[in-house]
């Protein structure tokens, strides 16, 4: 079925890579940077860890927040 839910993204021509991590099947073996969009977190998520948190997009890549 075609639902149109983004699975992954190259933003900024290669700089930046998201990943979906709903979709993986397997453990994840790669490092986080930060946390984003953590304003619309599920209350029942605990983060954990000392990395950075953003309610949207980290400093640097607000030009990628929708304006509609």
């Amino acid at each position: 079925p075609n639902c149109g839910s983004l699975i992954a993204a190259d933003i900024e021509d290669g700089k930046v890579f998201g990943v979906t991590l709903g979709t993986l099947d397997e453990d994840i073996t790669i490092e986080t940077g930060c946390h984003i969009f953590i304003r619309s977190k599920a209350t029942w998520c605990e983060i954990k860890d000392d990395w950075p948190q953003y309610d949207a997009y980290p400093p640097g890549f607000d030009h990628l927040t929708p304006t509609d």
